[in-house]
């Protein structure tokens, strides 16, 4: 893989991830990866375009409890936002919430639902509804934009070379 001529888009002191924008517009998309993957940083930064409309909230241990899980959903959905992102959804996969996860998925109460985590549900996730840790991962294009949004002082010929990729004019 080498970089083009093309760069991707900056926004707020990130990189805009055009390769995986259509697919984080699907109703429900999972984000799934290991802890540091970036699977926060690219939700946050897509909802970041959309933020007067969106709603992210973060689930802990204590939603493994379906009362608790169903009631902080619930709160979620109110008012109906455009995109809520439930970051950490891990703490509900493998528990007793992960019936309430899915059922509140497939009730369709938002809009777009960016569900983040380091697990997979037990429950079906459709391809184009799934980025995954080698998706994540950035390619040179988009490490050049980002060493560029910071000003961070590297060429092009640096970052690929310390990638082990190849520049192409």
């Amino acid at each position: 893989m080498g970089c083009s001529a093309g760069s991707p888009a900056s926004s707020a002191g990130g990189v805009r991830r055009a390769r995986l924008h259509a697919r984080l517009q699907a109703p429900v998309v999972f984000v799934v990866g290991a802890a540091g993957a970036g699977k926060s940083t690219l939700v946050r930064h897509e909802l970041g375009e959309d933020a007067a409309s969106a709603r992210i909230i973060t689930a802990v241990r204590d939603w493994q409890r379906p009362e608790i899980a169903e009631r902080m959903l619930a709160e979620a959905a109110r008012g109906r936002p455009g995109s809520l992102a439930i970051d950490d959804a891990h703490h509900l996969i493998g528990s007793a919430s992960e019936r309430v996860l899915e059922r509140f998925l497939a009730e369709g109460r938002v809009p777009r639902v960016l569900v983040v985590s380091r697990t997979m549900p037990s429950f079906e996730v459709k391809g184009d509804a799934l980025v995954t840790a080698p998706e994540l991962a950035f390619r040179l294009d988009e490490v050049v934009a980002l060493v560029r949004v910071h000003s961070w002082n590297f060429s092009t010929i640096h970052v690929a070379w310390s990638m082990g990729e190849s520049v192409r004019p």
